[in-house]
């Protein structure tokens, strides 16, 4: 007669692959401040994404805050607190952050289902939206 026991190494590696994977299917994108303050404007940087001076998007994610991305006017961006008026706002809630900019559910689903929204010059989204998706992923 075989035994199907397992040995106590064997399982606790079993355990700690599955605890992985679930983490890795829980686990939150880049903390939202993080990318607004250190992962997003370099990455605009890299891709050579350029605003108009005097212009300024704001990304509301309730739950987590308020950034402003503004043109710095010398081609770059900078992230801050903009007194307004904001020529875009982008709103979405915490708990659907990272399907939105993870790639999970596009930009277009999540407006269209109300888990986003859009005012002002959407154009000015559309200028930085593939750094967007899947980058905070």
């Amino acid at each position: 007669m075989t035994s199907n026991a397992k040995s106590p190494s064997s399982l606790r590696t079993a355990i700690g692959d599955v605890q992985s994977q679930l983490e890795a299917l829980t686990e939150h994108p880049v903390d939202p401040a993080r990318f607004f303050v250190d992962v997003l404007p370099a990455l605009l940087g890299q891709e050579g994404v350029v605003l108009p001076d005097d212009v300024v998007v704001r990304f509301e994610v309730r739950g987590a805050g308020v950034w402003d991305l503004q043109s710095d006017g010398c081609g770059g961006v900078s992230i801050g607190q903009a007194s307004g008026p904001w020529d875009c706002t982008v709103s979405v809630a915490l708990e659907d952050w990272p399907a939105c900019t993870g790639g999970r559910v596009s930009m277009m689903r999540a407006f269209a289902d109300g888990r986003l929204t859009i005012s002002g010059d959407v154009g000015l989204l559309l200028r930085i939206q593939e750094v967007l998706i899947g980058v905070a992923a």
